[in-house]
């Protein structure tokens, strides 16, 4: 983390219009867990009125920019959705949106036959004009109908589609910094972040290279996660199903989902999927650093020093910058399992 190496003078700022404009605090967040990136900048009334009241339209840009000891770093462009003008307070409030928006804001009526997850997503990622990653589905979408198996929309919002089959796959939705949808497991980008803490003793106070970690240990989480898929195929007479358990201590927690005409195939895949993802919310890390650029969504956060389970890889869920007149500071929210890792969601 940045802070090994010392706290540097930083500056941050707001672009609109091709006009720099110098923020009061500006907060941008990245996620992974259901929802677009955000920006919000709050500046001051004055000089900036006459710049930002003449603003319309639907394409209206913000670029968020901070520089410090290694390097000037766009942190996100986004769309302008709203404007604040708080006149006694005497300062305007700018909020964005990166671009999932525009997943929600399309709707499909449509049917998909023989396609992954993965290749339905894309297909609606593309259709909005977005860039797209992922990596692939085990498994067929939908229904086993005859020899094919079909997917089906009725009026369903592209990001709802995209979200449940997400949750399905084990893969999840989210926009990085370029501007890519991904549609991914949670930690699979390669990036580890380390952070570490060591308790105090009567000899040496507390030591760390954060400002702030907080670590949530949910019990129930920590038990066996049992889920079962099951549906009944009318073609073959049978009830097809699938279950995992995840390990863990204490009474199992059951989750149950039933989907009609599944093949045992997707049942296993999808028990899988939702056992994981229930039992990724066991340890859940919130870290606070001196503000650091290159911390994205698809990394791991990585804690040492306890000497304890809290010190295991967390998978990052979502990425907060926040910068202004009182400095820049980044925080990461992260969640995973007993042992390290585990599915976002």
């Amino acid at each position: 983390m940045p802070i090994t190496s010392g706290i540097a003078p930083v500056n941050g700022w707001v672009e609109v219009g091709g006009q720099q404009l110098q923020v009061i605090h500006c907060v941008v967040r990245f996620t992974a867990v259901g929802g677009d990136n955000t920006l919000t900048a709050r500046i001051p009334l004055t000089p900036y009125f006459d710049t930002v009241a003449p603003l319309t339209g639907t394409e209206q840009k913000i670029t968020a920019v901070v520089q410090g000891q290694s390097g000037t770093f766009q942190l996100m462009e986004a769309t302008i959705k709203l404007i604040v003008f708080e006149l006694t307070h005497t300062q305007i409030t700018i909020q964005g949106y990166q671009g999932l928006f525009k997943l929600a804001e399309r709707k499909t009526t449509d049917t998909w036959t023989n396609k992954k997850g993965s290749d339905i997503v894309g297909d609606l990622v593309q259709r909005a004009g977005l860039p797209f990653a992922s990596m692939p589905s085990k498994v067929m979408a939908g229904k086993k109908v005859g020899q094919d198996y079909v997917k089906l929309t009725n009026g369903d919002s592209y990001f709802t589609v995209a979200q449940t089959l997400g949750h399905l796959d084990g893969r999840r939705l989210y926009m990085d910094e370029q501007g890519t949808v991904n549609y991914k497991p949670a930690g699979t980008g390669g990036g580890s972040y380390s952070v570490h803490w060591k308790k105090p003793t009567r000899s040496s106070p507390m030591q760390s290279d954060c400002l702030d970690i907080r670590v949530t240990h949910n019990l129930d989480a920590s038990a066996p996660q049992q889920s079962t898929f099951s549906g009944f195929k009318p073609s073959d007479k049978q009830v097809k199903s699938g279950t995992h358990t995840t390990p863990g201590t204490g009474e199992p927690k059951q989750h149950y989902q039933e989907v009609p005409n599944i093949e045992a195939e997707q049942a296993q895949e999808y028990a899988l999927n939702q056992a994981e993802r229930s039992a990724s919310h066991e340890w859940e890390m919130q870290v606070t650093v001196v503000g650091d650029p290159s911390i994205k969504l698809d990394g791991n956060m990585q804690l040492s020093g306890t000497g304890t389970d809290l010190d295991q890889s967390y998978p990052i869920d979502e990425v907060q910058h926040s910068f202004g007149i009182n400095g820049y500071t980044t925080t990461v929210n992260a969640k995973g399992k007993k042992g390290g890792g585990g599915g976002g969601g």
